[in-house]
């Protein structure tokens, strides 16, 4: 075997071992990528929770602008709190 040789499989090797660090690298990314998309499909539902929350006190009481301006500054702090995380 000669330093050429030895040269081709010390570089086959070095992209062996990048192959594999990048397919972990990869594997890693996507299992971040799912559990921020799980948490986001909570968000959303909580969101929509209490979105029909709101619509059904609405639809079943005639509220006064200041209890309505309440709920809305509620809404939004309750929205800043979850953008926040």
């Amino acid at each position: 075997m000669n330093n050429n040789d030895f040269l081709q499989i010390r570089t086959l090797n070095d992209i062996y071992v990048r192959k594999n660090e990048l397919r972990r690298d990869l594997k890693s990314q996507e299992a971040q990528l799912i559990m921020d998309w799980n948490a986001i499909k909570s968000q959303y539902a909580q969101l929509t929770t209490w979105q029909q929350n709101i619509n059904h006190i609405l639809s079943k009481q005639r509220l006064g602008l200041f209890s309505f301006f309440r709920i809305g500054i509620k809404t939004a702090q309750l929205i800043l709190h979850w953008l926040k995380r």
